[in-house]
């Protein structure tokens, strides 16, 4: 008995005497968690602001290929599209080659310029382009039924948004929805990224934007770019069972100023519920470049230019044009009175 308790006491000694240097690990760790977490809230905010401005001047080619895991595997859509722009131009091109595990070879066009806005079809990639809507008048900002400033938004700024975890997420940690659970530092390699823990509740008035849980890698060295995340989205609003998997991760060619661009992004998306998965690879082929203003106009797809928009009179040139017409009928009128007497 005596023996026993002894044991036990020795154990306990062990324990306690073990437990300030646990106290103390637990801590240090704690107040690392809060520097990185701090460090993420201060600096990532910017950086994507910086990041967002420098994006204005890449151009270039994104080609996306979707794969069907299960139930069934194999390649079920792919295109490509072209980004171009400029101060007050844009310009989305998007060519469909496999749609539905079917060949698809339609291609279409949107494009805004200072002047206009139009859209172009075509059949296939070597087929000549067909006009099929064109806007004059730029009051109303140019209405497209494809405009490519949301396309042009979703591949660009995918480094930071979430975008490519649900096409509509276009948001960032930080605004109204999100709850920041923790920041920790994770190697890889020789570098150091950051793992932060988040949740989002999709806004009630958005039913179809699904709510987020899990975790996402930063690289605080090239504007808090994204590097990996793993997500569970939850559509709450339209019903409990409507939930999915969504992991991916980034890679980056890295300018010699340290400025990433967006290179692949492979990513899966998985629906347990409904026994589908799908994977994607995205490919990106862009640089910074200028391009020409004429690039943007229809005669750049071999279609002469539209007529511009017959527009009003101004109200003051009429007063104008009808007070020049009073004082040459008063001139008249009076030369011919004048004119009259002397004859008389």
């Amino acid at each position: 008995m005596s023996v026993k308790l002894r044991s036990i006491s020795v154990t306990t000694l062990l324990i306690l005497a073990a437990s300030p240097d646990r106290l103390m690990t637990r801590s240090v760790r704690a107040d690392e968690a809060s520097a990185w977490r701090q460090r993420f809230l201060d600096e990532a905010p910017k950086a994507w602001e910086r990041y967002r401005a420098r994006v204005e001047k890449l151009q270039g080619t994104v080609r996306f290929k979707g794969e069907e895991q299960k139930p069934v595997k194999g390649l079920v859509r792919e295109r490509w599209f072209e980004i171009k722009h400029r101060p007050g131009c844009l310009l989305l091109l998007h060519q469909d080659l496999l749609k539905d595990s079917e060949p698809k070879t339609t291609g279409r066009v949107s494009v805004v310029n200072p002047r206009y806005g139009f859209e172009l079809r075509r059949s296939s990639p070597t087929s000549p382009w067909v006009a099929i809507g064109v806007d004059t008048d730029p009051s109303d900002g140019f209405s497209l039924k494809d405009p490519p400033n949301e396309d042009l938004e979703l591949w660009l700024t995918c480094p930071f948004t979430y975008t490519l975890i649900f096409d509509p997420l276009r948001v960032v940690v930080g605004e109204p929805g999100f709850t920041l659970k923790d920041a920790t530092p994770v190697k890889r390699g020789d570098t150091t990224w950051i793992k932060v823990g988040i949740e989002y509740r999709a806004p009630s008035d958005k039913p179809r934007l699904p709510s987020l849980k899990g975790w996402v890698v930063y690289d605080p060295d090239h504007d808090w770019v994204i590097r990996e995340f793993d997500m569970n989205l939850k559509w709450w609003q339209l019903d409990e069972t409507m939930v999915a998997a969504s992991t991916a991760t980034f890679d980056y060619d890295v300018l010699s100023d340290g400025f990433a661009v967006i290179k692949k992004v492979a990513e899966t998306l998985n629906y347990p519920k409904k026994s589908f998965v799908e994977s994607w690879r995205i490919d990106f082929n862009l640089k910074e470049a200028d391009v020409p203003s004429g690039e943007f106009t229809m005669t750049a797809f071999g279609l002469p230019e539209p007529a511009g928009p017959r527009r009003p009179i101004p109200w003051f040139a009429i007063a104008l044009g009808a007070g020049i017409v009073c004082l040459l009928l008063a001139f008249y009128l009076r030369h011919r009175s004048a004119h009259g007497s002397s004859t008389a």
